[in-house]
């Protein structure tokens, strides 16, 4: 009897020492490369603080705007062409993914996003582009 208790005490303390274990570990929720680390090992973290950056690279998003000219002409999926400046000679495919429904009132544009599949990731964040959007439509 005396032993039953003992045992099921320490399986208690096991699975409260598991969740305390499960609690310190930090998952992230894509797989990517650490960007910015702006909490060192063996600081203490806050639920208010942003610990790590995270980016995946494989493809990219780039937002830009357009006037109200243009914006009932495109379509989500359309294919447009991006180009780089840091990348000379080098056009990359992309698809409309997100058409907003109201204008910016600071830009007067309309946003729009843009998917771009960058398995060879020469593409980075900050980088400026150059959105090509055939109107022949």
């Amino acid at each position: 009897m005396k032993a039953e208790a003992a045992l099921k005490s320490a399986q208690a303390n096991l699975k409260k020492e598991q969740v305390a274990l499960a609690d310190m570990s930090i998952k992230a929720p894509f797989s990517g490369i650490i960007a910015a680390r702006n909490v060192n090992p063996g600081e203490m973290a806050g639920t208010q603080n942003t610990l790590l950056s995270l980016v995946n690279l494989s493809q990219v998003v780039i937002g830009t705007g357009v006037d109200e000219e243009t914006i009932n002409r495109l379509e989500a999926n359309q294919s447009v062409k991006v180009k780089v400046s840091a990348i000379p000679g080098k056009e990359f495919p992309g698809k409309i993914t997100n058409i907003a429904p109201a204008m910016e009132p600071q830009t007067k544009t309309y946003p729009v996003k843009i998917q771009i599949d960058n398995q060879e990731q020469l593409l980075k964040p900050g980088m400026f582009a150059e959105v090509v959007i055939d109107m022949r439509r």
